[in-house]
């Protein structure tokens, strides 16, 4: 009766692939796969969640699709306050287990109570169809996925975003949780105030640490999800997973961050996973020569198959990236101060004729220098030569 009511109040369309009817619900054809979200436009779909009001929020827009859900910018229409909402994908609302686990996020992300972790303040369910939803602080920044497509980052400032990052999920490794799908896309860099500072998302495939042996096994189920391009080999392997984990992932955003580039790819994703099991990592130097040695070596390690040969805490991690970051910033400075600049050009002395000082000044626009006639200056030449032969021609005359 559900799935009735609920057709009617969704309506209906085709995929723009095949042409064949399905659900309104649906994000992907099931029939030949085709992303429905990516092709709104085509389809004409209209999101049946966007105007709904949750609880106290008026849902507004859709602001992002994750693997698992569907994120929603709300607002409280009495004072304004913007929230974001993510409500579980329609294709995965029959499976238990992964309603269990959203609500294992929020309870993740409130044991946690991190400034780097996204707040999440509330829980419900869809009204007809019954999917659920979590209520999330609304962050206004940007992904880290968004900073590398511009360019490499900085080395200092990637230095710095990796504290944060690794500060964050070394607070939910204290509270026995492992993320799990760590990739640059799951972290918001925010700036308010002139502070930055990040947040880390999506836990919806956190998984709870044991107590005793500090691992969490897969199931079965585990083995489908993450992300290939960032998933550690154990992880691709079903094999427990513990912090050195997350840390795996963080070395592969490192090595994207300083260039650019995954250290492993292919379109395959079963070929991506077997390459993060066996195959050697190209080292960030190879690509960036002139990174510091010590940074090299700390993304190499991040990147070791054997998660025993990794660093084994996120606080490890930090103490050697602080380091790196004096002794850049150090480099950095020496580098400034020898700078010499370009030197100047010489000062050429001009020689001035001994001309009376009159004759240099600048003449006064109210009392402009009369210039003496050409003619005079001869004739004051030749005075003196006419005055003496005046005198001769009188002494010989008087002889």
């Amino acid at each position: 009766m559900l799935a009735s009511v609920s057709a009617v109040y969704l309506g209906s369309t085709s995929c723009p692939e095949c042409g064949r009817e399905v659900p309104p619900e649906a994000l992907t054809c099931p029939f030949d796969g085709t992303d429905l979200v990516r092709n709104l436009e085509k389809t004409h779909r209209r999101d049946p969640i966007i105007g709904l009001t949750l609880g106290e929020y008026v849902v507004e827009e859709r602001i992002g699709v994750g693997g698992m859900g569907i994120v929603y910018r709300a607002v409280q229409p009495l004072i304004g306050k913007s929230v974001a909402i993510k409500v579980l994908r329609p294709e995965l609302a029959d499976d238990t287990g992964l309603v269990t686990r959203m609500l294992d996020e929020a309870r993740a992300v409130a044991a946690i109570g991190h400034r780097g972790i996204v707040d999440v303040f509330g829980f419900g369910k869809l009204p007809l169809e019954g999917r659920p939803y979590l209520v999330m602080e609304y962050l206004q920044g940007r992904s880290l996925e968004s900073m590398v497509q511009e360019g490499r980052l900085p080395v200092l400032q990637t230095v710095e975003l990796l504290v944060e990052i690794l500060a964050a999920i070394g607070a939910a490794h204290g509270a026995g949780v492992v993320h799990r799908d760590l990739k640059p896309s799951n972290v918001i860099v925010v700036e308010q105030a002139g502070a930055r500072f990040v947040k880390v998302l999506d836990f919806g495939l956190a998984l709870k640490r044991d107590t005793d042996t500090g691992m969490s096994s897969q199931t079965s189920n585990d083995l489908a999800i993450g992300t290939p391009e960032y998933i550690s080999p154990e992880q691709a392997c079903g094999h427990p997973v513990g912090p050195p984990t997350d840390l795996y992932a963080i070395g592969v955003m490192a090595f994207e961050m300083l260039t650019q580039k995954l250290p492993f790819n292919h379109a395959d994703p079963f070929e991506l996973a077997r390459k993060h099991v066996e195959a050697r990592p190209p080292r960030v130097s190879s690509l960036r020569p002139e990174v510091l040695p010590e940074l090299d070596r700390l993304v190499t390690r991040l990147l070791e198959k054997d998660p025993a040969d990794r660093p084994q805490s996120a606080d490890e991690v930090i103490r050697a990236l602080k380091q790196l970051h004096k002794e850049s910033a150090h480099a950095e400075t020496k580098r400034v101060r020898a700078w010499v600049p370009p030197a100047a050009a010489p000062t050429v002395l001009v020689p001035i004729p001994d001309v009376p000082f009159a004759e240099v000044t600048a003449p006064d626009a109210a009392n402009p220098v009369k210039r003496r006639p050409r003619w005079l200056v001869p004739l004051a030449v030749a005075a003196p030569l006419l005055v003496a032969m005046a005198v001769a021609a009188w002494l010989v005359s008087r002889g």
